[in-house]
């Protein structure tokens, strides 16, 4: 509560003001457009994997150790180092165990295409380590990777962090969303 005191004391204390001159306000000739209103895309389900567009293995690696690393195009190194880290939110993941080969490419190809559409950035897909397969090699891991290298809206991809599952689960970095 101000007192007539307090109200004196500002009076004196802005004698010396001038207030700021208003510029001149322009007002847009035409309205600006509304937002559109992004579209989904269809998921294409009955694109097999022979259909899809080559993927460039110069461009993977893994160690002996089973991490891998892939990226399509050259990423800023502070993002590439984020992803390795698993610094990012895991709000976006699938569980690929017990899939069939076909089942797990259809599942990985739906969801990232419903996490990028939804502004998705980072995803988490656990594939397993195929101890109980043939051969004690993940078969739905070799798939996510084929499948993940095929869709345009992954830029990068690595192993996770043992937190996160290690060698049997991925860290992905998809591409931002086009204005």
């Amino acid at each position: 509560m101000t007192t007539d005191n307090d109200k004196a004391l500002f009076r004196k204390a802005m004698a010396d003001v001038a207030p700021l001159k208003q510029p001149a306000r322009v007002t847009p000739q035409t309205p600006r457009p509304r937002p559109r209103r992004k579209v989904q895309p269809p998921i294409e389900d009955d694109m097999p994997l022979q259909h899809l567009p080559e993927a460039d293995p110069l461009k993977a690696w893994e160690t002996p150790s089973g991490h891998v690393f892939w990226q399509r195009s050259s990423l800023r190194p502070q993002e590439v180092r984020r992803l390795k880290r698993g610094d990012f939110s895991k709000a976006w993941r699938i569980d690929l165990h017990g899939l069939t080969r076909d089942d797990a490419a259809h599942a990985l190809r739906q969801f990232v295409v419903q996490a990028h559409h939804a502004g998705a950035r980072h995803l988490l897909i656990i594939t397993g380590k195929g101890y109980r397969s043939e051969g004690g090699e993940s078969i739905v891991r070799k798939v996510a990777q084929q499948t993940l290298q095929q869709l345009q809206q992954v830029l990068a991809y690595t192993s996770a962090q043992p937190a996160d599952g290690g060698t049997g689960a991925l860290y992905v970095f998809l591409r931002g969303l086009s204005p």
